[in-house]
């Protein structure tokens, strides 16, 4: 059987197995009482575990081939090997540790190849903080260390490196004449550090500053900007307000995660703790499955040390990324964090209680839609949970002995959590990413993509409701999530996030049906209610005018030969000729952001497409064509912003003649 296929097959048999009335089950008091009915049938299919993948053996395989990749100048593969090395590699022994750190001494040999010297530096540290690399083999890596402290301006570092790398030689397998001749290349390096470190008084060069729009914290909801409120109703439940007109551009939200999980594709690649993009990561001594971007972050996940015994059996399951932080909202808070919280959970919050994402309550009370819930897939979810809740029990998360065969209350109350929680990232769940390089590029595509790292749950921002006319897109800088504005957002009107359907590529009929299945509702947006055309069938010859009294719309064609025109609705009378002379004013503009846009210049183009914008949500209402040709020129420069692998290259020049279809 596939390992893919473990955790669905697992809940299948249960579920075939089951002969409790699925019409009472739905109709039980709480989540909780859903574990305690069905754990004991639960029991009755073994849980299936996976032992690690580390391996000493596998290990010196991919050292090896690291070493000859290395050989023919192959850095990529040679580090990529090097990476698998230490993955791979167990910490258990004096003979292991050993490995691990020669594998990590070759990575830092390349990595200073490569020219990434803080990455070099990086490596370095860790194996010196390790103490296991041999010690006749040491001064190499000092001197190593010293140059890049070098090339950093890290002189007085260097200087100290140097001095340790002197008094290590005496310990190197070295012949007289090889000494001597090393001795020789660290005093001349010694003495390049003492010419850097005596000009002390050298001018700095001012940080530019950024151009991203200035982020005001809402008191009540500090994830969000200033300018944005919320309200509620019965038809949108809540949903995000603007205060006052907000233009295109604007940050009007950042959020850091409640939870994050990164996938299994990637999870060799990214950081686990903050999802950094990562040349040279630090793997878990345990697990193959977990790496960190430094010590710091590695020291910051606590959950890994809860989860590190079960993540082989809760990768090679084939579980979902929202499984995994079902289960993660648990692990990286203490047992008593939530055993203390039992009696408030669900009850009413005060008005006057700041938002904070990091609060589990607001978290608890993100829609489930419990009451719409089709009666089977409660058994199925039930399943679910209890199988996470059985892998829980096997750490050492409670503070007591359990017993597979035994539940008590706390675990019952735990696996009620973790029920409730695989409800709430259904409906509320968000994708990780970061733009990465196509390995094979064609003179006429897109040399990058959107890689998809994992996912997360952001409380604030699951405040904001659809549309498939978005009036902000969201991006990844680093954990963080950060909306912005790509359209003029006035006072009053609902402030519209993006669940996937766009109208400009995926007919009215195709964006209703797909949001009914994956969100449970039917979109009311104004591109559904108004069946909106898609780009295609745009027309370019269309001015859709906004009236200058009641703010309708009217549509007329570019070339009509008449000087003014009366409104539909209150029939005031409006002139052409100065809407015409504003959009002839913006060719000069759209020129040089298509140009800025086109050589890759987007800090630069989104200034000018924000400028764009602002002109034509004065004078004319979308859908058209230029409108979503500019906001998906947005979408891109805002995206790379955001989140891009260690060695990103940006596009130089893109490709003048690129379809629009192959942006959206």
């Amino acid at each position: 059987m596939s390992v893919i296929s473990i955790f669905q097959t697992h809940c299948d048999n249960l579920v075939n197995t089951l002969t409790i009335d699925i019409n009472n089950f739905k109709n039980l008091e709480d989540d909780k009482q859903r574990i305690k009915i069905l754990y004991d049938h639960a029991r009755s299919v073994t849980l299936p575990l996976s032992k690690t993948s580390k391996s000493y053996e596998n290990a010196i395989k991919y050292k090896t081939n690291g070493n000859k990749y290395y050989e023919k100048k192959d850095l990529d593969r040679a580090v990529d090997s090097y990476n698998s090395a230490m993955v791979a590699c167990p910490h258990n022994t004096d003979k292991e540790r050993e490995l691990l750190a020669v594998s990590l001494a070759n990575r830092s040999a390349v990595l200073l190849e490569k020219e990434l010297i803080t990455q070099c530096l990086d490596d370095i540290n860790y194996l010196l903080n390790l103490g296991t690399y041999p010690k006749h083999l040491e001064h190499k890596v000092l001197l190593r260390k010293a140059k890049c402290c070098l090339i950093l301006g890290q002189y007085n570092e260097g200087i100290s490196t140097i001095k340790l790398a002197i008094a290590s030689l005496e310990k190197a397998n070295l012949t007289p004449e090889n000494k001597k001749s090393k001795l020789t290349e660290i005093n001349s390096l010694l003495d390049e550090l003492k010419l850097k470190s005596n000009d002390a008084n050298l001018e700095l060069v001012p940080q530019l500053k950024s151009n991203l729009q200035t982020f005001t914290p809402n008191f009540k909801y500090p994830a969000v900007n200033d300018f944005v409120d919320f309200d509620e109703d019965q038809t949108q439940g809540r949903f995000a307000t603007a205060k006052r007109d907000i233009e295109p551009g604007s940050i009007v939200a950042e959020e850091d995660p409640h939870c994050l999980a990164i996938s299994i594709t990637t999870c060799t690649r990214n950081c686990s703790n903050c999802t950094k993009s990562i040349l040279n990561p630090i793997p878990c001594g345990s697990c193959v499955y977990t790496v960190f971007c430094s010590k710091n972050c590695m020291k910051e996940s606590k959950c890994h040390e809860i989860e590190c015994k079960i993540t082989h059996s809760l990768y090679e399951s084939g579980a979902s990324i929202n499984c995994i932080m079902a289960l993660r909202i648990i692990t990286q808070k203490p047992f008593g964090d939530f055993w203390n919280k039992k009696d408030s959970l669900g009850k009413p919050i005060s008005s006057d209680r700041i938002y904070h994402g990091s609060d589990y309550e607001r978290l608890y009370n993100l829609c489930t839609h419990s009451s719409m819930r089709p009666k089977g897939e409660f058994v199925h979810y039930s399943f679910m949970a209890i199988y996470l809740l059985r892998l829980l029990k096997l750490t050492n998360y409670f503070p007591y002995d359990t017993k597979d065969d035994q539940l008590t209350e706390e675990e019952c109350f735990i696996g009620g959590l973790i029920l409730r929680h695989l409800q709430i990232l259904q409906f509320n769940a968000h994708e990780l990413s970061e733009l990465r390089n196509m390995k094979v590029v064609n003179e006429n595509e897109l040399n990058y993509y959107t890689c998809h790292l994992g996912g997360a749950v952001y409380p604030t921002l699951a405040l904001f409701n659809h549309s498939c006319e978005p009036g902000v897109i969201r991006y990844n800088k680093g954990k963080k999530m950060v909306l912005r504005a790509i359209k003029l957002i006035r006072a009053g009107e609902v402030i519209y996030d993006n669940y996937g359907p766009v109208y400009s590529v995926e007919d009215t009929n195709s964006r209703i049906n797909s949001l009914i299945e994956r969100y449970w509702f039917q979109c009311q947006c104004v591109a559904c209610r108004n069946n909106w055309p898609l780009f295609n069938n745009m027309s370019d010859h269309e001015l859709r005018l906004i009236c200058k009294k009641c703010k309708a719309t009217n549509s007329m064609s570019k070339y009509a030969d008449v000087p003014m025109y009366n409104c539909w609705r209150c029939n005031t009378s409006n002139g052409i000729m100065p809407v015409l002379m504003k959009l002839m004013n913006l060719d000069r503009m759209t020129q040089d952001a298509e140009k800025s846009f086109i050589t890759g210049n987007f800090e630069k183009s989104i200034v000018l497409y924000c400028e764009i914008l602002k002109l034509y949500y004065k004078y004319l209402a979308p859908p058209f064509p230029d409108l979503v040709k500019v906001q998906q020129r947005m979408r891109t420069c805002m995206l790379h912003d955001g989140n891009k692998e260690l060695q990103y290259k940006a596009p130089n020049r893109l490709p003048e003649q690129l379809m629009i279809e192959n942006l959206l």
